[in-house]
């Protein structure tokens, strides 16, 4: 830098004396003159892992073992009529894993990772398990049991989403994650289709479309097998469009609506103290533009949380488009916004330390936040001189 520039922390300059930005710190690039005819770029993605050919992954999860050398990350993928996953070591080093003709759909598959072992389930195929490379049926006790998404709440293993029974959420008997079906286990219905549960704060939360509800853990009793719960309905005038949707951090869960707006649910130091915000309308946020022109369906739509970067990253379609061709980066510290593009994603994870995609137009898994040759949209900024009067005659005035 030029002994008559300044910068702040959060920039960087390589050799090519190009001037880089973090997406945390790009929201508020102000009043910043650049020499030498420098670029300023965001961090990009870097190819990860290429996949056999075909159509895109659908689906990315992290699975860590007990013993850290085996952590791997797990990937929905055809390989062929008999392979449909994909583990991926920190190299970057891919095996094909033996599925049969256990998995013949081709939903959005949801990963959890309990112990050892990753839950495996996308609505239509029979929750199945991966334990470390074999791909097995657990002891559920319910047959044909295909559920969606799941959680892990109170040592217990929740789960909903299951096409035939799309109303129930199913819970494991305690210290089972598998088992939904012996003494200790139970399902409770509720008047519409769950779309996703979310753990946050000690209580675990269903979303509908239009509702949500919460059970804290004091509120599940267990009385010689007989489970009570209480469960109590937020005031809310929207729920989550999916699972996929919704993302935990901290005391706080962010969530898309059915009508595209970006909600944010905080609760208090008792389960009946909660704040709901919608963030994606304040007009300072500085995304209700783009949230005005996203596709009415946002099914496909996925949002996943970038620990060390504090930052939301949220994928959805813009009006028109077919696949998921617009980020929406919320940087979680700052209370902004960020729009960001040219990354057509599918799905999201942190694993090791890093960020993970797959994407939603190959057959491709990409590191994000990585590297420096995002060329694609420009970061917003501006420059403002002090105001001033013309017809003030202490000012200097040139033309």
């Amino acid at each position: 830098m030029g002994s008559n520039e300044w910068c702040f922390s959060g920039w960087y300059v390589d050799n090519t004396q190009n001037l880089f930005l973090k997406d945390n710190f790009s929201p508020y690039l102000r009043n910043c003159r650049l020499d030498w005819n420098s670029t300023i770029q965001r961090q990009w993605h870097w190819l990860f892992a290429t996949l056999t050919a075909g159509s895109y992954p659908k689906g990315i999860g992290s699975y860590l073992r007990t013993v850290a050398s085996n952590d791997r990350l797990v990937v929905r993928h055809n390989t062929d009529s008999t392979h449909k996953l994909y583990t991926i070591t920190a190299a970057g080093v891919t095996t094909s894993i033996l599925t049969d003709a256990n998995i013949a759909s081709d939903n959005r598959m949801y990963f959890q990772n309990v112990g050892d072992v990753i839950y495996c389930m996308n609505g239509s195929d029979n929750f199945w398990k991966l334990d470390w490379t074999t791909y097995t049926a657990p002891s559920t006790g319910i047959a044909s049991f295909a559920p969606s998404f799941s959680v892990v709440f109170n040592s217990s293993h929740f789960a909903s989403g299951w096409v035939t029974n799309a109303n129930k959420v199913y819970k494991s008997v305690g210290d089972n994650y598998e088992d939904f079906n012996s003494a200790g286990s139970d399902n409770f219905t509720f008047p519409e289709t769950l779309t996703g549960l979310a753990v946050n704060n000690e209580a675990i939360f269903y979303f509908t479309k239009n509702t949500i509800s919460v059970t804290g853990k004091s509120d599940i009793t267990d009385t010689a097998g007989t489970i009570t719960y209480i469960t109590r309905a937020l005031e809310v005038k929207e729920g989550a469009v999916n699972h996929a949707s919704i993302v935990s951090v901290g005391n706080m869960i962010y969530f898309l609506t059915p009508s595209n707006k970006i909600v944010k649910l905080a609760r208090g130091a008792n389960i009946d103290g909660f704040e709901v915000l919608e963030l994606s309308e304040r007009k300072y946020a500085g995304i209700s533009t783009i949230m005005s022109g996203l596709a009415i369906d946002q099914t496909d739509s996925f949002v996943y949380h970038l620990p060390k970067e504090n930052l939301v990253k949220r994928h959805v379609k813009a009006a028109g488009s077919s696949i998921n061709d617009t980020c929406i980066v919320y940087d979680i510290g700052k209370d902004a916004f960020l729009p960001d593009s040219g990354k057509y994603f599918y799905g999201g994870t942190f694993f090791k330390g890093y960020n993970y995609t797959i994407s939603m137009v190959e057959s491709k898994v990409y590191q994000d936040e990585y590297g420096n040759d995002d060329e694609d949209w420009a970061i917003a900024f501006e420059y403002r001189t002090k105001e001033y009067y013309i017809s003030d005659p202490t000012y200097k005035k040139i033309l």
